[in-house]
């Protein structure tokens, strides 16, 4: 099965998305310890809820999203993807380490989704 690069390409996102979502989380906690007001706790439950749900959601993508780099078959093309979309080095950087040039290790990705 051919991985999906528009879900990779979301990865980053995903990773900023969650820590985002932990810190709001973090934030409505405190919050929900120093305020007495009925109302507004029970608005700041059901808030605390939906982040919960919003974070347990993107971090089940992301999940899936590693599992389906770790289940490509070429090793080199797999620890390519790990290194761009999951890591975040640049196409330079990745060159350096397999001692490629960039725009080899690009036309391998490329020929990896042909």
């Amino acid at each position: 099965m051919m991985l999906d690069k528009s879900l990779l390409e979301q990865y980053p996102d995903l990773v900023k998305e969650i820590k985002n979502q932990t810190g709001r989380l973090e934030k409505l906690r405190d919050l929900q310890e120093t305020n007495h007001d009925p109302e507004t706790a029970a608005s700041i439950a059901d808030l605390t809820v939906l982040l919960i749900k919003n974070t347990a959601s993107s971090i089940e993508l992301a999940r899936k999203i590693e599992a389906e780099v770790s289940a490509v078959d070429d090793a080199k093309i797999r620890e390519i993807l790990r290194m761009r979309y999951l890591v975040g080095m640049t196409w330079r950087e990745i060159g350096e380490i397999f001692d490629m040039e960039p725009d080899s290790v690009r036309k391998a990705v490329r020929k990896y989704y042909s």
